[in-house]
């Protein structure tokens, strides 16, 4: 088995494992023409993986930009949290990235999450580290696969700083259900003979194929 590991841009490390066709053992690797066929399927494996590390690269792109996008909404940089959570829900449509978003106090608490009424009890969501790297840095944080706890799915977030007055107001999650990258690996042209695997940064299976 032949297998390549690319670490890709954001927090995930794909796998391609491609089944090299050896016949009769280590000693056909002595020929020639079998090392030249093992260089051409090594270098036809990089090329898969890396045309699929940069299509998984890119998904997450969107899903970046779909929460600095929303980080800029005039009604989230006044506070006016009511209209943002309606502005928010309607945008949540199937064809955008994310499929629920969620703002949170510099203490950390989860001031409003799409996936329930403005006002209620929310719960942990699994990201609060995070979330204060974001407070801490006023950088731009992608997760690996966390959930608050065994009743919610599993989930891929991506948290950016809602800046006002030069400091960061809020941050804001947006989340990704991993069975976008699964959709996206299916969609790809594997050769029959490879099997493409994306673990993410704490080593959990994100989407094989």
């Amino acid at each position: 088995i032949l297998i390549l590991v690319l670490a890709l841009g954001f927090f995930v490390t794909l796998v391609l494992a491609c089944a090299l066709p050896i016949l009769i053992g280590y000693l056909v690797f002595n020929t020639d023409a079998a090392k030249r066929e093992r260089a051409h399927i090594a270098a036809d494996a990089e090329m898969i993986a890396r045309a699929l590390a940069a299509a998984v690269d890119r998904d997450l792109a969107n899903g970046e930009t779909a929460a600095r996008t929303l980080a800029n909404q005039a009604n989230l940089a006044n506070g006016d949290l009511a209209a943002f959570h309606t502005a928010a829900r309607r945008l949540l449509r199937p064809e955008f990235p994310a499929y629920a978003v969620a703002v949170s106090a510099p203490d950390g608490t989860v001031l409003l999450d799409t996936r329930h009424t403005l006002g209620s009890i929310l719960p942990a969501r699994g990201n609060e580290a995070d979330v204060r790297t974001v407070f801490n840095t006023g950088d731009t944080v992608t997760s690996g696969l966390h959930r608050g706890d065994a009743t919610q799915p599993w989930v891929i977030s991506v948290a950016v700083p809602v800046w006002r007055g030069g400091k960061v107001a809020y941050a804001l999650t947006v989340e990704l259900r991993p069975r976008r990258l699964q959709e996206l690996l299916a969609n790809q042209s594997l050769p029959p003979h490879c099997t493409a695997l994306v673990f993410d940064n704490h080593h959990k299976l994100v989407a094989f194929r």
